[in-house]
């Protein structure tokens, strides 16, 4: 009888270093004589001992080779980790020692044959020989990403800033080898994506690259093609570290607290200290240039318009150290990165004194084929407002809050428009308020729907779009009034695109010039006057042949005025009352004359006032 090999077996008959001998070289008595080999010399080297009692030690040394040598030579290593992993996964629970043999017939040592032939190949040629191979076969270009999936993995898809899933997909290892494959089931799960189109982002806004990333039961969220991820509205009352974006108070997390689901409005904690705060108010109130220096808000994505609807002053910090660290911040807290200046207007910052209020309004900008732009976000190359952060500046002794006629107010019982405003006047918010104003009404409104406290050093969250590109009406949102103190605040807009390009307009007649077509406009919107006869409201220019004087809309300082300066333009309505003032250290002083608009006396649409003197 042949003589059965030991420890002590002639060189001719020992393995080969750096290679597991071949599976028909041991058979069951071998694994037995292996073992005593080990256990003979364990007493001699405590790391045989100690391998020998955790071979669990070599599975994840051999895992760690794997990815080491997949990432220097893609090919040759993560086949070795493949291979360890699907052992793994089989269910293999034998020993890894008595085991080890089957391990011995990976890629990286059984394809001898295809080792010499690659050997005298250049490397160019073998990369392209590679890519070869792999074309032919479906997901072979991320399936690599599959030895991470090692396990059956149960996902529940959401729609992009929902939280109840839409449905419910069961991926194992070998029905989801690779990303596009997980994507393909989305598609044919959510109609709104086309198979393999939607992006998957994990619920902190960070997007799926790889399968080893997927946990169980955990959610997804499938966003549209050349949409952006929107935070999910959990239950009011939910609360989420945001991780990844810098606090500026050290060791405090920024924090989402959802208060409403619909619209989709969020509480943010720590986004910035109450120093930050201070610097941008001094930051505004040192501002002297023209367009940027506080002064009398308007509205409108155009020129200056004027509101009798939005009674409060704003500047605009579009610079400055702080401004451009919390705009950077906004961008990643939204999970747009990196930061792109054209894709925000400046940094707002807003006084509201007593009484001062903005009716509720959209933050998305009406859409008007008029325009330069196209503001219709839910097609291709139309960009709008997309979300806006509201920082609070100060504490307001009362009044002041951030009221969304569409939500629901957290305590309390919702009560009918006129209950809620004969509340209002019994607990004396309006005396101060003119009575049958829209600020009386609105104070109604601010005590039965939800409204936001303001708080130094707070900050809100909402979206103006829906997932698909779409207004969101119901974030219709407005400023009560100041009852009593001083309110601060800032905000910024931030746009899904550019907040410039090419007008619908444009757009419809390039493509009708490329397709050989007339185009033919509905003739609006040529010349000047576009505003004329809108909701009476006009283009306005004023300019003087005195110098030292300053143009006035009611109280509010609008811009300089003399000889060589521009004529100060504004976008204004039917019965505005404007003034002109001599400059007095920066003060308005005497008024020297004093104009009202009538939109009947517009020229082409445009009314011009000049002070002689």
């Amino acid at each position: 009888m042949a003589s059965r090999r030991t420890s002590s077996s002639t060189p001719a008959q020992k393995p080969m270093k750096g290679r597991i001998p071949e599976s028909h070289q041991l058979d069951e008595d071998d694994n037995g004589s292996l073992l005593s080999s080990l256990a003979a010399t364990s007493s001699s080297s405590p790391l045989l001992a100690f391998l020998k009692s955790n071979p669990l030690i070599i599975v994840i040394a051999a895992l760690a080779a794997g990815v080491y040598f997949g990432m220097k030579h893609q090919s040759q290593g993560v086949d070795l980790a493949d291979s360890v992993s699907s052992f793994l996964h089989e269910g293999r629970s034998d020993s890894i020692t008595a085991r080890a043999p089957t391990l011995a017939t990976p890629s990286l040592a059984s394809s001898s044959q295809q080792e010499q032939h690659m050997a005298g190949t250049p490397m160019k040629a073998r990369k392209k020989q590679r890519q070869s191979k792999q074309e032919g076969q479906e997901c072979a270009t991320t399936s690599r990403l599959a030895l991470f999936l090692s396990r059956n993995v149960t996902v529940h898809i959401c729609r992009n800033g929902q939280s109840i899933p839409m449905g419910t997909l069961y991926l194992t290892p070998s029905s989801t080898r690779c990303l596009d494959d997980l994507r393909n089931a989305v598609g044919d799960l959510l109609p709104a994506c086309v198979p393999g189109a939607c992006r998957l982002f994990d619920r902190y806004g960070y997007e799926i690259k790889a399968l080893g990333a997927l946990q169980d039961e955990q959610l997804l969220f499938a966003v549209l093609p050349k949409r952006h991820f929107m935070w999910p509205a959990f239950e009011v009352g939910h609360k989420v570290a945001v991780p990844g974006v810098t606090s500026s108070i050290p060791g405090q997390p920024i924090t989402l607290e959802t208060l409403s689901e619909s619209p989709r409005v969020f509480l943010v904690e720590n986004f910035l200290s109450p120093q930050d705060a201070e610097d941008l108010i001094e930051n505004a109130l040192g501002i002297t240039a023209e367009g940027f220096a506080l002064k009398r808000s308007t509205t409108g994505a155009e020129g200056s318009e004027v509101s009798s609807q939005r009674t409060s002053e704003n500047a605009f910090d579009t610079t400055s150290p702080i401004a451009m660290k919390l705009k950077r911040r906004v961008f990643d807290l939204l999970g747009m990165r990196p930061y792109v200046e054209t894709w925000a207007d400046g940094l707002q910052v807003l006084r509201y004194n007593e009484s001062k209020a903005y009716i509720s309004h959209l933050d998305y900008l009406e859409v008007n084929d008029r325009s330069n732009h196209d503001f219709d976000s839910a097609r291709e190359g139309g960009t709008n407002r997309f979300a806006t952060v509201l920082l609070y500046l100060t504490d307001v002794e009362q009044g002041g809050e951030t009221v969304f006629p569409h939500g629901y107010k957290l305590e309390g019982e919702t009560l009918s428009k006129k209950e809620a405003l004969a509340k209002a006047k019994a607990l004396g918010l309006t005396a101060a308020l003119q009575p049958g104003s829209w600020q009386e009404e609105m104070m109604g409104e601010c005590i039965n729907r939800l409204a936001v406290k303001p708080k130094k050093a707070r900050a809100v969250l909402f979206y103006s779009q829906n997932e698909d590109g779409t207004v969101d009406k119901r974030s219709l949102h407005g400023a009560c009034p100041v009852i009593k103190g001083v309110k601060w605040a800032a905000n910024l807009w931030v746009w899904n695109g550019p907040r410039y390009g090419y007008s619908a307009r444009q757009r419809e007649k390039a493509v009708a010039a490329a397709e050989g077509e007339d185009w033919k406009g509905n003739g609006e919107g040529k010349g000047k006057g576009k505003y004329k006869g809108r909701d009476g409201r006009v283009e306005a220019e004023f300019s003087s042949s005195v110098g030292g004087v300053a143009l006035f809309w009611e109280e509010t300082r609008w811009g300089e005025m003399g000889p060589g300066l521009p004529a100060v333009k504004a976008i204004t309505y039917q019965n505005h009352k404007w003034n002109v003032r001599r400059e007095e250290g920066g003060e308005g002083g005497e008024v020297l004359v004093a104009w009202e608009i009538k939109t009947a006396e517009a020229v082409e649409g445009v009314v011009k006032f000049n002070y002689a003197g």
